[in-house]
């Protein structure tokens, strides 16, 4: 008892207060120095998981095709190559692979810190895809649950990017750009 009552004064006690140090390695790893050409920990995951995104959703897709149960070189052939907006989800695909390599030149390769980008390609998948809910002839489909379910996803990893992005990536290189270049942050 008596020591939930110390770590309870402890916790409450603004003068008990220690510094935290974060000043890390894996936490500023991109911003000693002159040299820009490491890339952080967080921006390195984002480009990851734009990575993921891609190649979930075409995973998803090529479930989508076989399990209809058809032939898959005769599937992937009325999917691509016969493609109709009203029958095919290929351009969800597609959509990912934009996103992708916008994603990746701007993030990536440029190492840009604004997050117009990821704006518009969330804003331009997600219109995308409302619009392909309404488009989409989904009796054609012997299982509707996946194409519900390839749909969604995109529509929700496309949200989850823009989210890290924004709340994760420029927000921790900025504090390690003021940290690395010996700025004096006040914690509470």
């Amino acid at each position: 008892m008596k020591k939930l009552q110390f770590l309870l004064v402890f916790f409450l006690s603004g003068a008990t207060r220690l510094p935290i140090n974060f000043y890390s390695e894996d936490f500023i790893a991109g911003f000693t120095g002159n040299n820009q050409q490491r890339m952080s920990v967080v921006r390195r995951f984002f480009c990851l998981f734009v990575t993921f995104d891609l190649v979930f959703v075409g995973l998803l897709w090529v479930i989508c095709v076989v399990i209809n149960g058809e032939n898959i070189y005769k599937a992937l052939e009325e999917q691509v190559l016969h493609y109709s907006i009203e029958t095919s989800l290929f351009d969800v695909v597609i959509a990912a692979g934009v996103r992708f390599t916008l994603l990746i030149f701007f993030y990536g390769v440029l190492k840009t810190n604004h997050w117009i980008i990821i704006a518009l390609t969330t804003t331009f998948s997600c219109a995308f895809l409302i619009f392909k809910v309404f488009w989409y002839i989904w009796p054609s489909s012997q299982q509707p649950v996946f194409q519900v379910l390839l749909i969604i996803c995109s529509f929700v990893i496309s949200w989850f990017e823009a989210w890290f992005l924004d709340s994760r990536v420029i927000p921790q290189e900025e504090y390690s750009r003021t940290l690395s270049s010996g700025e004096q942050i006040l914690i509470l």
